[in-house]
């Protein structure tokens, strides 16, 4: 009878090393002997989250690595106003004590905005490249020697030349496809190999079925957080797209980077239950927080290169997109299903939120016309509600009651009013003073 042989994450990354040794012509330093420098891409609060994590870790004396730069967007105009503000991420990471001369933020060309009257931010920060400059931030990105490049809610896509500069990323594509031939036909003489889309898949003699695969090359030395269950809600909105479809449960990613967008051969996921109230930051806080410990735990496989072994390919088949938000879907529209419009309220809760027109009837009979954000909302449970007329907003234990499509209510427990301040729904009633609320 003859045998199969299995291939396991721990031969197959022993081997991988040691074809690289045999590449190798000049000795290396060994990489014990030194902390092994990353780079953290990001800009939102939430890659607040990450930074934190790995400045924790790294500072463990058994730590493999250190964060030797940040790269974040540019100081930008927020909240309205026009005085320039930095990415929450440098913010943070400044208030840690992390070296402004070691915070990238580089910028497309042709979007320089004048800087000149904003002294106050440090020099490199309002560095904003120009294609030649653009060509300097990679240079100088390079000259780290950066190990590994983890992005956490970036925003960009990331060219190729960015792709190529982690070492972690040069180590396995070097090697010599004949010789990698020829290592493995000693090492596992009852298995044969194929190249197949830039990926080896092995296989045994004696079945059909592909025993692992390990893509060694088209892997770039980059590695992302995402806050779905890849390939699901691939894009820039997977948290808001998942809630807008009323999802029970979702999770984190933690993937390898490739030129497609979210595509990347994935090393880990975490499922989580999504509670039908949470709304839109506090679910993208929670993922960034698991995210952040499962790439604490992936790192030491990463380093040591079984990652790119255990990391299964994506079925592309099965993939959806998350496009980002564009305001214009932030209105409800009373004709649909509350749990369709509570999921809206959740999904765009923090940015764009959500908008609603109704109708203010003045006991003199004249109406006007009121634009109101929500805020909070319920789908409801009071079944017996009565509405005197068919578009009539009720107010019932606390919750202004919206009567919505195919027989079903909406309860909206807070909500704001254009330049004021949010309240709950008690407080938007009483002001009313009497004046009947109905829907548009």
């Amino acid at each position: 009878m003859s045998s199969t042989t299995t291939i396991t994450t721990t031969t197959t990354t022993t081997m991988i090393r040691r074809l690289c040794c045999l590449q190798s012509a000049s000795p290396s330093v060994p990489l014990s002997s030194k902390k092994k420098p990353l780079v953290l891409l990001g800009a939102p609060q939430v890659s607040a989250i990450v930074l934190d994590t790995l400045l924790n870790a790294s500072t463990c004396p058994d730590s493999l690595f250190e964060v030797a730069a940040i790269v974040t967007q540019p100081a930008a105009r927020r909240d309205r106003g026009k005085k320039l503000s930095l990415s929450p991420l440098a913010t943070h990471a400044l208030d840690r004590g992390f070296s402004a001369d070691l915070i990238f933020t580089p910028e497309r060309p042709g979007d320089v905005p004048n800087y000149s009257n904003y002294c106050a931010l440090p020099t490199l920060l309002l560095s904003h490249p120009t294609q030649s400059l653009q060509d300097t931030f990679l240079s100088n990105l390079k000259a780290l020697q950066p190990h590994l490049c983890i992005t956490a809610a970036y925003g960009n896509i990331l060219p190729t030349k960015f792709l190529d500069i982690p070492s972690l990323g040069l180590s396995l594509p070097s090697i010599s496809i004949p010789l990698l031939h020829i290592y493995l036909y000693h090492a596992f003489p009852n298995t044969y190999f194929t190249l197949q889309n830039l990926s080896y898949t092995t296989k045994a003699y004696t079945s059909n079925t592909p025993i692992s695969k390990f893509p060694l090359a088209n892997i770039s030395g980059t590695v992302n957080i995402h806050p779905s269950l890849l390939p699901l809600y691939r894009g820039a909105a997977p948290v808001q797209r998942a809630l807008l479809d009323g999802v029970k449960e979702t999770g984190v990613s933690l993937a390898f980077t490739v030129r497609a967008l979210d595509a990347g051969p994935i090393i880990a996921t975490e499922t989580i239950q999504v509670d039908d109230q949470i709304k839109a930051p506090d679910l993208l806080e929670l993922l960034f927080h698991k995210g952040s410990e499962l790439l604490i735990g992936e790192l030491p496989s990463i380093f040591d290169g079984s990652a790119r072994v255990k990391a299964q390919p994506q079925d592309h088949s099965k993939a959806t997109l998350a496009p980002k938000i564009n305001p214009d879907e932030s209105w409800l529209f009373f004709d649909q299903e509350a749990s369709m419009l509570h999921n809206k309220v959740r999904a765009f809760s923090g940015w764009p939120g959500t908008r609603a027109r109704v109708l203010v009837a003045e006991k003199n009979g004249q109406q006007k016309t009121l634009e109101i954000k929500i805020i909070t909302t319920r789908v409801c449970n009071h079944e017996s509600v009565q509405f005197d007329e068919a578009d009539d907003v009720a107010f019932v234990e606390g919750a202004l009651v919206f009567p919505c499509g195919r027989g079903t209510a909406l309860e909206v427990l807070e909500v704001q009013l254009p330049g004021k301040k949010v309240v709950n729904a008690a407080a938007f009633w009483n002001g009313l003073r009497g004046q009947k609320l109905k829907k548009l």
